[in-house]
């Protein structure tokens, strides 16, 4: 079962001393979503570094060489996709709920409803 979080207002600290930060340390929702295209993009550039002083007959050329075409092909669709759906979904709701569990146990979700997608979170501490 799925409650509100109306159960204890103890449960709700944490999250009260993450939305108390400051704007400038906040990091929303899209930020989150872009961060693995940023390391992967350092990732490229880091392997075509290596691929630039790495001799054509050092074993390890072929699969640096493999591997950075791998990493430009996932660069490559992944802006292919960010095209396609620029602008086709949006944030509708977001909400924090409690899932009640079996043994009376609660765990704190955070939901994100899109025009397309609900994703379901929650929080490591």
């Amino acid at each position: 079962m799925i409650y509100r979080e109306l159960i204890c207002p103890c449960f709700c600290l944490p999250f009260q001393e993450a939305y108390s930060v400051s704007d400038k340390e906040k990091i929303n929702l899209i930020t989150l979503l872009q961060k693995p295209i940023g390391q992967l993009q350092q990732n490229a550039s880091f392997i075509q570094e290596l691929l630039r002083f790495t001799p054509k007959s050092h074993p390890d050329y072929d699969i640096l060489s493999g591997t950075w075409r791998i990493t430009q092909h996932n660069l490559n669709d992944s802006s292919i996709h960010a095209d396609q759906v620029e602008n086709d979904h949006y944030l509708l709701k977001a909400e924090h709920l409690v899932e009640l569990l079996s043994n009376n146990a609660r765990k704190l979700r955070c939901f994100f409803l899109f025009s397309d997608v609900i994703v379901c979170t929650k929080q490591k501490f």
